[in-house]
């Protein structure tokens, strides 16, 4: 029965309508009939409309991983603690640890510039297909497909961000190519910390919460966003003035109930709901394992070297806590996979689609060996997976990372750009010159050292046939290959200039000549490993290019299965390619919708959560020791029900946290969660360990979005730490 209910579940996905919760709709698509249904008390052009002020505009890209909010018409911004971990990061010193301590800005004079933080407004979005498919044929060579593609992305990009108004552009790719949208965006750069709970609050629980349900966190931080006073977005100056959204979100302490319906609106980084049976297993097998024995092992090194050092402990607590975010996740990930059976059932949905082409034998040219096809391409990359994911994660060893891209450089400088590979436009080169003074911030020699020696050393342990000739001539005919690396590592960080942030600088200036000539020995390192980077890149080029023609039609056959398996006789070609543009697209970190309501979940037999949790749980948890530390004051207002009006006026609880069945991913995080009316009532900052498997698949009884009550939110921040002018600022709802 449990193999059954997947079978269904899984081919489920590609019907019309959806079910009730899952979908990452795009903005023009919203499932209104559902909402008003469900109680919208809102149009769909409140809350997207290409021209006119709509909830859209209230939400932005945060740092180019995270989602944010505006709430207030000067430019302030909610997002996640851990969202805004960087910027504080960035400003945090042993001295002045704005993490740990938190910080609160009374005045405009005393907000903190985050150096290279930056927000992305969203201008609009259009269907680009003819111009990225221009030249493009399915004969065409997969290397040479993948490098046309790339470079009509680029042309397009760059013809468009010289229009006045735009700043960044980004072209994504709907159902793996199937159509190509893009994204306008104002970029704004002058990114000011107004107020950050102390980690007691905002991390409360740590990675041991982390993921899990019952959660008690806080994760939560304001910015604000600053232009020139002609609105240009540009670099940190005392004239730049606060930022005027068209528009911002007002913020409810009506009370929740379970059952409330409620949407998201945010930026979903990727997800693999569209994929073959082939590549779930590569990754089930291969990659995910491999990936949580390196951030495991990363994460040691981390550790071990910050045991006593504070300093060393700032720099790199950001790199330790997005490490052991992902481990976690790709082990849920894995666990997910095992106890649903979701390999197995792929591959008996993919049976039955068989068996469907063959009984319409018009699909056979388009569709009959399209699954076959996709194995093929995944074959050989399970022989190299653990050499990919050491050289793929190599970049965290910023010296050699530097130095790589620097020879890099000195060679694509020389083309036309846009023949360069990717990320070497000047653009590109640009933004990664203005990250090097933080990026130089937090680096750590001894530690960098640390890293290299253990990817070489993961390397040289693998055989000699899949190996990398570079590596291999670090200890060939010594007698002792950890010796061999560990000599070859320590002269190398001796005597390397690319450690120090000034000459690198210079370097980035130097022809190739030039930079061969300084003898650098990271420099000559990275000439020697640079065949087998383009190695690596031109497999890349082959799977990308052969996939972006497969995987569209892939899901393309999928839909037609779904929609027309009971069918004698089958609409025209045409018709049935289009079936697949009726369902959401993967995610792309573009902006989408997602709704849902309030509910808790049942994870096994005979164990059942509620949909929230309080300010009881955060003293129930409280050890006095870090990650469950709760700050005395907390405890004390805790005590006292001193709460103001922000508890629950049924209960009298002080709700921290509360789940609801949006459908999000990675991206999402510092989402706005928004009532029927249009009112923020919540922050979404994860998800629960028993649905991780959901970027792979939905399930409605299992699958739930962890948030941060608002009215939690403006308790810490009035009660616990009477930023009243914070408060003053806001457009509270009663």
């Amino acid at each position: 029965m449990k193999k059954l209910w997947l079978i269904v579940f899984l081919t489920a996905l590609f019907l019309l309508p959806a079910p009730a919760e899952e979908g990452m709709y795009l903005l023009d698509r919203l499932p209104m009939e559902k909402l008003k249904a469900l109680g919208l008390k809102m149009s769909a052009d409140e809350i997207y409309h290409p021209e006119r002020p709509s909830i859209s505009d209230a939400v932005i890209i945060v740092d180019g991983g995270g989602t944010g909010a505006f709430v207030s018409a000067s430019g302030l911004i909610l997002t996640n603690h851990h969202v805004a971990y960087g910027a504080l990061q960035k400003v945090s010193t042993p001295g002045n640890n704005y993490i740990e301590d938190g910080f609160y800005a009374s005045t405009p004079q005393e907000e903190i510039p985050s150096p290279n933080s930056k927000i992305q407004v969203l201008l609009g979005f259009e269907d680009v297909t003819p111009a990225i498919m221009a030249g493009i044929s399915d004969q065409m060579d997969p290397v040479k497909r993948n490098q046309k593609i790339q470079r009509n992305i680029l042309a397009l990009t760059k013809k468009t961000e010289a229009q006045p108004a735009v700043d960044r552009v980004d072209i994504v790719a709907m159902f793996s190519g199937k159509y190509y949208q893009m994204y306008k965006y104002k970029e704004i750069k002058d990114i000011r910390i107004v107020y950050a709970p102390p980690a007691s609050i905002g991390i409360y629980g740590g990675d041991i919460d982390n993921w899990m349900w019952p959660r008690h966190t806080g994760d939560f931080t304001f910015l604000r966003a600053y232009v020139t006073p002609d609105g240009t977005g540009a670099e940190y100056s005392e004239e730049n003035v606060p930022f005027i959204p068209k528009k911002h979100l007002p913020i409810s302490i009506r009370p929740i109930h379970e059952g409330d319906l409620n949407f998201i609106m945010g930026h979903p980084g990727s997800t693999q709901r569209y994929r073959s049976s082939h590549s779930a297993r590569y990754n089930m097998k291969y990659s995910y394992p491999d990936v949580i024995a390196t951030f495991r092992d990363l994460i040691g090194i981390i550790e071990t070297s910050s045991e006593g050092n504070k300093e060393i402990e700032i720099k790199y607590i950001g790199l330790h806590r997005g490490l052991n975010n992902s481990m976690k996740n790709r082990q849920g990930m894995l666990d997910g996979f095992n106890k649903l059976g979701l390999l197995q059932s792929k591959l008996e949905l993919e049976a039955e689609i068989t068996d469907f082409i063959s009984r319409h034998p018009r699909l056979i040219p388009e569709y009959g060996t399209v699954i076959d096809d996709l194995g093929e391409l995944y074959r050989p990359m399970e022989k190299t997976s653990k050499r990919d994911t050491y050289f793929n994660y190599l970049r965290f060893a910023g010296v050699i990372s530097n130095a790589i891209t620097c020879y890099r450089w000195s060679l694509e400088k020389t083309k036309p750009e846009l023949e360069r590979e990717p990320g070497f436009d000047d653009d590109s080169i640009q933004r990664m010159k203005e990250s090097l003074p933080i990026r130089y911030r937090n680096m750590v020699p001894e530690v960098d050292a640390r890293f290299l020696q253990y990817f070489l050393s993961r390397l040289a342990e693998l055989p000699a046939g899949i190996q990398y000739p570079a590596i291999m001539d670090i200890y060939r005919d010594q007698g002792d290959k950890g010796q061999a690396i560990s000599t070859f590592v320590e002269k190398l960080y001796a005597k390397t200039r690319v450690k120090n942030l000034e000459d690198y600088q210079k370097m980035l200036n130097l022809s190739t000549r030039e930079l061969r000539e300084l003898k650098d020995p990271a420099i000559e390192f990275a000439c020697r490993l640079y065949p087998s980077i383009r190695e690596s890149e031109l497999e890349a080029k082959r799977f990308n290019g052969a996939v972006s023609k497969l995987r569209p039609r892939y899901a393309e056959v999928v839909a037609i299965y779904r929609l027309y398996k009971d069918h004698s006789r089958l609409p025209s070609l045409k018709v049935l390619q289009n079936a697949v543009t009726r369902l959401y697209p993967d995610a792309t970190f573009t902006q989408r919708f997602t709704y849902g309501t309030i509910e808790g979940y049942s994870p096994a037999d005979a164990v059942t959560y509620l949909w929230k949790t309080t300010l009881a749980g955060v003293a129930e948890k409280h050890t006095g020791k870090d990650p469950f530390n709760a700050p005395d004051r907390l405890l004390e207002l805790h005590r006292k029900q001193q709460y103001g009006p922000y508890a629950d006026p049924q209960t009298g609880e002080m709700i921290v946290n509360f789940l609801h069945t949006t459908d999000i991913t990675g991206g999402n995080s510092g989402s706005p969660v928004i009532n029927a009316r249009g009112e923020y009532i919540g922050i979404a900052f994860d998800g629960n360990y028993e649905a991780m498997t959901s970027d792979w698949l939905y399930d409605p009884d299992l699958t739930r979005t962890i948030s941060c009550d608002a009215r939690y939110i403006l308790f810490i921040v009035d009660q616990f730490s009477d930023a009243t002018n914070l408060l003053q600022e806001l457009d509270i709802r009663q």
